[in-house]
Parts: C-alpha cells; sequence; structure tokens
C-alpha cells in the first residue's frame, strides 16, 4: 500500500469483466472469468463487508483483501531426506499475470511447514502394543500436527484483522480499512488430504457435488475462527477451494 509503483496494479474495487464481439447488441455480451477480483466470489464478499455494520466511529472505505495460500514439500537434494516445505501467500487483488513474475515481487513468504520427526514414531511405539503405532495413528497425527500449525498463522491477530479490519493510510493518502479473506490454497495431491483433513474411512452420508466446495480445507483452525466470530453475530463463507498442481 505503501510502494508508490505497485499501489496502482491492486485492485481496490472488484468488477464484472464482459466481452462483447463486434457489431453485436450491447446487451449481448458474455461474462469473462481470469481473475480473482473479477470473480462472483469475490464480487459477492465485497458486497457483504460494504453493506454490514461499520465499525464504531469510522467512516473510512472499506476494502475487501483476497488471500490466496499455496504450499508445496520441496526436496533439497538429489541424495538424503533433506527437505523443506514452505508456505506461501498471494493478493488476489493483484492480476495474475504479475502475481508469476518473480520480479513483480509479489510472492510473500510466509512459514515454513513443520513433519513429524522421525522420533515421534519411536516415542508412539513406546506408548503402544509390540506392533508399534499404524500407519493409519501415523497419518492422523501428522493431519493434526499440520492443522496446529495454521492454528498458529490464523491466530488472534488473523481474527482481529478478519472481523474488524486493519486500518493502512495508502500512498495516495487516503486511509482505508481492509478486511482479510481468504479465497484459495494451492497444494499437490498428497497434500490436499491433509489441507483437507480427509479420514481413512467414510464416517459421514456423502456430500451432493455441489456442497464439496465448501467442505474444502474445512480444518479446525478454520472453524475456530467461524467460531468466535459466531459469537458477535458475524457470518461469513470463507469460500476456500483447494486447487490441483499436479504434475
Amino acid at each position: 500500500m505503501a510502494n508508490k509503483q505497485d499501489f496502482p496494479h491492486f485492485h481496490l474495487e472488484p468488477y464484472e469483466l464482459r466481452w462483447r464481439r463486434k457489431g453485436t447488441p450491447v446487451t449481448e455480451s458474455t461474462r469473462v472469468y481470469g481473475e480473482l477480483y473479477t470473480s462472483p466470489a469475490f464480487l459477492e464478499t465485497y458486497e457483504e463487508i460494504q453493506s454490514s455494520a461499520p465499525e464504531p466511529g469510522c467512516s473510512l472505505p472499506r476494502v475487501l483483501v483476497g488471500l490466496m495460500f499455496g504450499s508445496d514439500s520441496t526436496q533439497l537434494t538429489s541424495f538424503g531426506d533433506a527437505s523443506l516445505w514452505p508456505c506461501y501467500m498471494y493478493f488476489g487483488n493483484e492480476s495474475k499475470y504479475r502475481r508469476c513474475k518473480p520480479s513483480c515481487n509479489l510472492s510473500n513468504h510466509i512459514a515454513y511447514f513443520q513433519k513429524l520427526p522421525p522420533a515421534f514414531k519411536d516415542f508412539a511405539a513406546s506408548h503402544s502394543n509390540e506392533k508399534g503405532p499404524s500407519d493409519a495413528f501415523m497419518t492422523h497425527c501428522q493431519r493434526e500436527f499440520f492443522h496446529a500449525q495454521w492454528k498458529v498463522l490464523l491466530g488472534d491477530d488473523f481474527l482481529e484483522a478478519y472481523e474488524h479490519g486493519v486500518v493502512i493510510e495508502c500512498c495516495d493518502g487516503v486511509k482505508r480499512r481492509f478486511y482479510l479473506r481468504i479465497f484459495a490454497y494451492s497444494a499437490d495431491y498428497p497434500e490436499k488430504f491433509v489441507h483437507c483433513h480427509l479420514l481413512n474411512e467414510v464416517v459421514s452420508n456423502k456430500l451432493p457435488i455441489e456442497e464439496l466446495s465448501l467442505a474444502v480445507f474445512v480444518t479446525w483452525a478454520t472453524a475456530r475462527v467461524l467460531d468466535v466470530l459466531s459469537r458477535n453475530t458475524v457470518r461469513t463463507n470463507w469460500g476456500l477451494n483447494v486447487i490441483s498442481v499436479d504434475e
């Protein structure tokens, strides 16, 4: 917001992009999908924020900030097991054509996820029967360990910004209140099972296909956020989607 070069490219207001063939009537146009800030989900969330009750004594313009996360465990060496699991964050208010350019520096490195150390299996084995911990048990622990790390990322500071927004004075001299919302999480196939908290067995009725997107990445951490916000009668839709980046 303080960078005069990048600020003009940060879309403060969403819009609906349409295309019309030359020579056709104005009423005959086609909706164009391609950017987060022109998507129906972004427009709907923006309208919800604008129509919600303002903060007491605040008349500042309200801006929706679309957060897009991504992570991919990376092998560091050809031999051995040295690896890292970085997590990145992007702003969906920026065009995807700028986000993909390393020279724009729009990829925000926010965390390194940790995996269960090998010593944990030995610890679990010392407290179990002769067979040792099962694969299902270790998978469950890895899921819980991952979501515990997201609990830290989506902590009280994030909750405060999610519900009440953050006031920032932009480089144009105007103060605005920015509200954070999560719209996407990019991950490869193995990580989806960790992110989505998928179980080894089906323990409930199958969801209709149109409701699957609402079930994706519903973690303990996001449930915690919604629980805190619901206490203040604030209802919001996270609109989270996991995007496959399988090779």
